[in-house]
């Protein structure tokens, strides 16, 4: 397996742009005292920190619509980041992001498991347009962005939101279907985080994929709101 480490002596480690991408054959590992930004997502672990079979990628699409949460939301695939420990920054933009909430109400929003929970900054600049949270027991997550203190957060249903989806059969054997009325798009993904493939066409054709199970992440194109889904190839 191939292992990057990223020191830290007088300098933080910045990966720039707004993707990071880790197949399951590579390792990033953020060490004790280092840091990593992801296009103004900044982890700081207070231990050294493996990153495998993850993308981490930015979206300026509200969690919801309205001024609930800002024009500015992390999300990781196909799985969440876990057991994680140490600081987490974020950065926005106050002209463009902020959905006119306050920056002295900015609270940072981190979806855990199946719910939304807000953190009350530990530390913040409102002239450098950041918050920041310390977290010192383990957690783990797979969306991140801000919001206004005292509001809640509301989980889309992708189904409810986009119309009816339909995928089948599942199991399969060999093709895989997928019905909408949507402008989609779907990857798909072992169970280790390695992308099989990316595609528009809703016939996927899985005949010569080992017997397993896949993880289909569905996004619509006009919203980038994304849902995974289980695939069991027989």
């Amino acid at each position: 397996m191939k292992k990057i480490q990223l020191f830290l002596f007088l300098f933080s480690s910045i990966v720039y742009g707004q993707e990071l991408t880790v197949d399951s054959s590579s390792n990033i590992t953020v060490e004790n005292g280092a840091s990593i930004n992801i296009g103004g997502l900044e982890l700081s672990p207070i231990a050294d920190y493996p990153i495998s079979g993850k993308t981490i990628t930015y979206t300026n699409i509200p969690v919801v619509t309205g001024n609930t949460s800002i024009n500015r939301v992390y999300n990781v695939t196909p799985t969440e980041l876990s057991n994680y420990i140490g600081d987490i920054k974020l950065y926005y933009e106050d002209d463009d992001e902020l959905n006119s909430i306050p920056e002295a109400n900015l609270v940072l929003e981190v979806f855990e498991g199946n719910d939304w929970e807000n953190y009350q900054p530990s530390d913040f600049d409102t002239f450098e347009d950041w918050i920041e949270v310390s977290f010192s027991s383990n957690l783990s997550f797979s969306s991140i962005t801000a919001s206004s203190v005292g509001s809640t957060l509301i989980i889309k249903d992708f189904e409810k939101e986009f119309g009816a989806i339909v995928i089948y059969p599942n199991p399969t054997t060999s093709v895989l279907k997928i019905d909408s009325n949507k402008n989609l798009s779907f990857e798909l993904y072992s169970l280790f985080g390695q992308q099989i493939l990316k595609t528009k066409n809703s016939t996927i054709e899985m005949s010569y994929l080992p017997k397993t199970v896949y993880l289909l992440k569905v996004t619509d194109e006009d919203s980038h709101f994304s849902k995974s889904y289980k695939i069991v190839k027989e």
